[in-house]
């Protein structure tokens, strides 16, 4: 009968996500719900296989969508389940205190075994990264950087948060005169999230430090791919790249004369578009776009 043919397909929808033939599992899925729109398997099963064929906004929409409509108490498997989903979706977008948030809204005892620890790391990642911004406040950077190690190590696999913390760490390290460090900490961030428009700007301040030509270069490189993510956004750091860019040509100047058999001047670097101008523009995590604003001068702490 109709049950028994509905049961089949979900078994074999189920199947189909382990063997992770995503696209194959959505079509099953589809019949199950134009023949039970409300069925709970199915529309797990919908949200799973989204998630897992790497759609995360569409999933994380579409268990939105369902959370709009089902009733916390008498629909409490359908509700533990797509906040299970939600959270996942988040967490894998870098979002780790909505994924965070979607977990803690399930009701607690349709949570598994797994969803509960999983929460618990989520906490403990927060909770990391919280006190790792608080020290950072404190100018006790050397402990805000070892706060934002032990969170780097909790799951390598949330690259959007790890970018993060890569990103509040590299500003630990420049406020502690450690600029090779902070730019390597601005590459993993990178490396993790291309365009993570802070990174390239921190990264551009601290280059500016080193202050050799160079390193001029990749700082003036680094504010054009930030002004070009985010135009109006970064707006503001024109008049930081025109300073850059005098200082370049103060440099092949320079290098020309020394060239020319007349002694190089030294260069007056100051402190003028360095990294330590903005250390302290921690971020949150991902649930907003990361912004390092327009002018540099202003000083924020980190975002809670």
């Amino acid at each position: 009968g109709r049950a028994q043919r509905l049961m089949q397909s979900v078994t074999q929808a189920e199947s189909l996500l382990r063997q992770q033939r995503h696209a194959a599992c959505l079509r099953v899925v589809g019949t199950i719900l134009d023949s039970s729109p409300l069925s709970v398997k199915g529309l797990t099963l919908r949200a799973e296989a989204l998630h897992a064929s790497g759609k995360y906004l569409e999933a994380q929409r579409f268990c939105e969508g369902v959370l709009g409509e089902v009733n916390k108490r008498s629909d409490a498997r359908l509700h533990a389940n797509m906040s299970a989903v939600l959270s996942a979706a988040h967490y894998s977008l870098g979002a780790v205190s909505a994924a965070a948030d979607a977990l803690e809204a399930a009701n607690c005892a349709m949570l598994d075994a797994r969803q509960t620890a999983r929460l618990a790391q989520l906490r403990r990642m927060l909770e990391l990264k919280a006190q790792g911004n608080a020290a950072f406040l404190r100018k006790e950077h050397d402990k805000a950087i070892e706060l934002y190690t032990s969170a780097l190590g909790i799951d390598a696999g949330c690259h959007g948060f790890n970018a993060i913390l890569h990103c509040n760490r590299a500003a630990a390290f420049a406020a502690s005169q450690r600029v090779k460090q902070a730019i390597q900490d601005c590459d993993l961030a990178i490396q993790l999230k291309p365009d993570y428009v802070k990174a390239f700007v921190r990264r551009a301040r601290a280059q500016a430090v080193l202050g050799t030509e160079a390193s001029l270069r990749k700082a003036k490189q680094d504010l054009e791919t930030a002004i070009k993510l985010d135009p109006k956004g970064q707006a503001g750091l024109a008049p930081e790249l025109s300073h850059v860019e005098q200082r370049l040509a103060g440099s092949a100047t320079g290098a020309a004369k020394a060239k020319g058999g007349r002694s190089r001047p030294r260069s007056s670097l100051g402190r003028q578009g360095a990294a330590g101008r903005s250390n302290n523009e921690n971020d949150g995590d991902n649930r907003s776009r990361a912004s390092s604003g327009g002018s540099s001068s202003k000083k924020k702490g980190p975002a809670s």
